[in-house]
């Protein structure tokens, strides 16, 4: 990632595999990245998302939080976002996700005219729905197909 984003023209955002704090520091001493992208999910928490747009922020990097993991993914996203000074664009897959999985919370974030409005409500600004969680029982299969042509059509497969 550090040669093409070195010998790109255009800004390479990237970081949303990245496990840990360490990695970070590891593509950030190259400085040729300008655009984070902390799945909080990978990183055990907002915590040290947090702490990762600190040090992008220290080298003038910008976060856009890698947001594909559901509505709890999402929510939690949107609170660092209005954390940290150095907030870019909140990248956001919930609207490719089955109907159903909005509704495994109480208050989903949702996406306005481009905009999120940041919830009130203590926490994450959400609760889960357990009764709703339990209608939709964890199968191995439940993925984006990243790679399967067409993919990004979002339509059904089989």
């Amino acid at each position: 990632m550090v040669e093409v984003a070195r010998r790109s023209p255009v800004p390479v955002a990237t970081g949303e595999s990245l496990s840990n704090k360490q990695q970070f520091a590891e593509l950030m001493k190259h400085d040729v990245v300008s655009i984070f992208q902390p799945e909080p999910l990978n990183l055990g928490g907002l915590f040290t998302a947090r702490i990762v747009a600190g040090m992008a922020d220290a080298h003038f990097g910008v976060i856009a939080p890698h947001s594909a993991q559901g509505p709890i993914c999402s929510a939690a996203c949107a609170q660092l976002n209005a954390s940290i000074p150095n907030f870019f664009i909140h990248e956001i897959f919930d609207e490719f996700n089955e109907a159903w999985e909005k509704n495994i919370v109480t208050h989903p974030v949702e996406v306005v005219n481009g905009y999120i409005e940041l919830s009130e409500r203590p926490g994450l600004g959400t609760d889960l729905n357990i009764e709703e969680i339990l209608r939709h029982p964890y199968q191995q299969e439940n993925y984006l197909p990243l790679f399967k042509p067409g993919w990004e059509k979002r339509e059904r497969q089989g």
